[in-house]
């Protein structure tokens, strides 16, 4: 989606010069010259990453390999905490109600008719 002309203006090509290229495919798109996209050639600009230390490099490491695998089944584990809670409370609620065989009603998790 491109909002005005001035992406292709003076000051923008300097800035992101991509513009040029993304201005004359669309162009060469509009006359149907789609052949001649794939022929332009895009210039290669290189983007290094920071050099950073090695502490935070062991933290980074430490924290995709083993951070997010705990963090998971953490939230299991409240997961699993919060719906028993919430099945215990179900249970007591209605444990006065008999269902048609004088057990709890195993819809609500009973331990009779639970899991």
């Amino acid at each position: 989606v491109i909002g005005n002309a001035r992406f292709i203006d003076g000051p923008f090509l300097g800035q992101y010069p991509e513009n040029r290229a993304l201005f004359l495919n669309a162009v060469d798109w509009l006359t149907l010259g789609e052949s001649l996209i794939g022929i332009r050639s895009r210039l290669v600009a290189t983007r290094p990453l920071k050099d950073i230390g090695e502490k935070s490099k062991a933290s980074v490491r430490f924290a995709s390999t083993l951070g997010i695998p705990i963090a998971v089944v953490a939230w299991g584990l409240i997961r699993r905490y919060v719906k028993s809670r919430r099945r215990r409370a179900l249970v007591a609620q209605y444990s006065g109600y008999s269902g048609p065989g004088g057990e709890v009603d195993a819809a609500i998790g009973g331990p009779e008719g639970g899991r």
